[in-house]
Parts: C-alpha cells; structure tokens; sequence
C-alpha cells in the first residue's frame, strides 16, 4: 500500500513540473490556427479579402496532426515539434487557378503555444 501511495505522488509530483500541452490539444489548437491563418486571413480587411478571393482557398482538410517533443520553459508556454499533414481545397474560377497553395501539404515545425483561459494556442 505504501508503495502504491509513493508511486501515486511520484506521479503527480511529475506532472506539475512537466507543462506541455497533450496530443489533443495540440491537434485542437493548430485546426483553430491553419484554419484562422488560410481561410480567414483577409475577415475584416478589404484588401485581405480581395486577395483570399483571389487565391480561392475554400476548405482545409486535416489528416494529421501529431506531437513528436515539447520543451516547457514555464507554465505557461512550450515549444514542439509537430508533424502535420492537411489538403487545402480551391475554388474553380480562372483568377484562382494562377495562384499555389491548394492541394497537400505536409510537414514537421515547431510551434511556439501559450496556455491562455481557453486553454493552448498557437502563438504567432
């Protein structure tokens, strides 16, 4: 019983000096950050819109989002590496078709998140 009650607090004790946001919320705080970053670049800035539409980037599709490290210099930011895979959607009209960006793209970078009161996001 001691042993299990030692182990339990070596647990604990572990987790609150390591501070880094889990898998999940890694994966929910970069869906938020491409999806704000790619689809709603130019939202309340008429020359933004005049170029997303021109771009004709539609839609995002994730098919995945993985943590590979983490280093947490404090509580409330960490640095990882992620590796992502997502395809991005284009509209089909001529002025769309002259410019890069849809189709699939993957990745490994490092993302710099901050834990706010909604929990961890992608700092930019």
């Amino acid at each position: 019983m001691k042993k299990l009650i030692l182990l339990n607090m070596l647990l604990f004790l572990t987790g609150c000096f390591f501070n880094e946001p889990s898998q999940i919320e890694i994966e929910n705080a970069l869906k938020d950050y491409f999806q704000a970053k790619l689809l709603h670049a130019g939202d309340g800035n008429l020359l933004g819109q005049v170029i997303d539409e021109a771009m004709g980037i539609d839609s995002i599709e994730f098919h995945s989002i993985e943590k590979i490290s983490c280093t947490s210099p404090d509580l409330t930011s960490a640095t990882c590496e992620v590796a992502y895979d997502f395809t991005l959607g284009k509209q089909e009209n001529p002025v769309a078709i002259l410019f890069a960006g849809a189709g699939r793209h993957k990745a490994v970078e490092s993302f710099r998140f901050v834990k706010s009161s909604k929990g961890w996001i992608v700092a930019s």
